[in-house]
């Protein structure tokens, strides 16, 4: 059995989803994220969903905690100080997503 796996940490849950290559199935799970420890919510939800993670081939993260943080104005005080030309660093890492469902994309 061969997995992808793809994990998001968000402020409330931690979800989970696993492609196996072999069956074609879909795994999924949801639990609560662990905030002084997040990889504990991410073995939580595999734990659920009976995903074994030495299984996996590839593994994508994402995170909605940053976002979160920002749009509720809940983080610290700080500044993002950046140098001439490079103003858009933040957007250039979400850019370009010209196919942004397909698992096998490279950029």
């Amino acid at each position: 059995m061969s997995l992808i796996v793809a994990f998001d940490t968000g402020d409330t849950f931690t979800d989970i989803a696993a492609y196996d290559l072999d069956t074609g199935t879909v795994s999924c799970a949801k639990a609560l994220t662990a905030y002084n420890d997040l990889v504990d919510g991410v073995m939580a939800c595999a734990s659920e969903a009976g995903i074994d993670l030495g299984k996996a081939v590839l593994a994508k993260h994402g995170t909605t905690l940053v976002i979160n943080t920002l749009l509720q104005r809940s983080g610290a005080k700080a500044a993002l100080v950046t140098t001439k030309g490079f103003r858009d660093t933040l957007e250039l890492a979400r850019g370009n997503r010209t196919n942004p469902f397909r698992i096998d994309y490279r950029r």
